[in-house]
């Protein structure tokens, strides 16, 4: 069970309100082969024309907070706030705890908790959400009465994932796990879990298969994980001088550092 503040915030009454403050301070994307827009908030390292860093030998992109998430922005503003921190230092409460107790493959469970932990310590606070180890999150979708569906499809660079389900479809909405090993060779359901307005999915995305099935109706999503690519980079430390640079220049658009 949830604590009282995030109760109170994502209630059935007050849900949309909650989802809406939250998607005016992030960084729009439009609909890709998910179907759904999304709403990106923390840092990436994906492929972009800038920032970039030249090691003496080739340019490489940077790690970047987005648009939206820099210092002193509005998406800042709003994933600092007293009642958000609370609600996704919970998130990260519950997987410290399912992974120190529940979680069947005791090896993985390890590795993966000093991941965590060793995010917390390299990768930036202005990179990470709310202060956890979290360094991404995904609005999923506008909660416009629709009909949608996502995609099979695996989160690659996805160390661990918490997926959070908001909503109220007439219809659909579930979230199916497949046997197989990519999108193209999805395998069978093995899986399937019900839409529920509140329910929290935690899981390793990046090695099965999975999809939101079709819905009609109500449906959204916050999707909080932390990227294999970013930490890495500042698990370097003769990287860590190129990224302090961009943020001392005070994280121009068309940076490229030497």
């Amino acid at each position: 069970m949830m604590s009282m503040n995030s109760c109170n915030i994502w209630s059935i009454l007050t849900y949309t309100e909650t989802y809406s403050t939250i998607k005016k301070g992030g960084t729009y994307m439009r609909k890709n082969q998910r179907k759904v827009s999304l709403y990106l908030f923390g840092s990436t390292i994906g492929a972009a024309k800038f920032p970039l860093y030249f090691d003496g030998i080739t340019y490489h992109t940077l790690p970047r907070p987005y648009a939206n998430y820099k210092p002193n922005s509005l998406g800042r503003e709003i994933i600092d706030s007293t009642w958000f921190v609370d609600f996704v230092v919970e998130i990260e409460d519950i997987i410290f705890y399912f992974l120190r107790n529940l979680y069947p493959e005791n090896k993985k469970a390890k590795i993966t908790l000093y991941l965590m932990e060793k995010a917390r310590k390299v990768i930036p606070l202005e990179c990470r959400i709310a202060g956890t180890f979290f360094n991404h999150m995904s609005l999923l979708g506008n909660l416009n009465d629709e009909v949608g569906d996502i995609e099979p499809h695996t989160d690659n660079d996805d160390i661990i994932t918490a997926l959070f389900h908001v909503g109220n479809p007439s219809s659909g909405g579930g979230t199916s796990y497949y046997s197989g090993l990519s999108k193209k060779d999805k395998g069978n359901t093995y899986i399937n879990v019900p839409f529920q307005h509140g329910r929290l999915q935690i899981g390793f995305f990046n090695n099965i298969v999975h999809s939101g099935d079709t819905w009609t109706g109500v449906r959204g999503g916050i999707n909080l994980n932390l990227k294999k690519s970013v930490l890495e980079f500042f698990s370097k430390p003769n990287l860590n001088r190129y990224y302090v640079n961009y943020r001392n220049a005070g994280f121009p658009i068309d940076y490229i550092g030497i």
